[in-house]
């Protein structure tokens, strides 16, 4: 399972990132991968940790299904044609100017 965050942009570094806390001067805690890391970790200050599990969804973009469940079913036209209909659940709804 995972967690989307709507209106909230991906961080260019760890030091960017709201789910970063820090503990003490040399300690954070990262709410994504649930631990502890030092701060002097390397690549944080600039960039992101090298496993952060954050994924980018661009927008605008359309309703986002699981792909995976989706069902396709045929429906025959006038003229004799099979004209597949895609069934799936919204798992992220559409967002920016690809809504609609």
């Amino acid at each position: 399972m995972g967690v989307y965050i709507p209106n909230v942009e991906m961080p260019q570094s760890c030091f960017q990132c709201p789910l970063r806390l820090k503990i003490n001067p040399e300690e954070l805690w990262c709410c994504a991968l649930q631990t502890v890391f030092e701060e002097t970790f390397s690549g944080t200050i600039d960039g992101r940790y090298s496993k952060c599990p954050l994924v980018e969804v661009k927008a605008p973009h359309g309703r986002l299904v699981d792909a995976d469940k989706a069902r396709c079913t045929y429906m025959r036209s006038r003229a004799g044609y099979n004209i597949p209909i895609i069934e799936a659940e919204t798992v992220i709804e559409a967002e920016g100017e690809a809504d609609g």
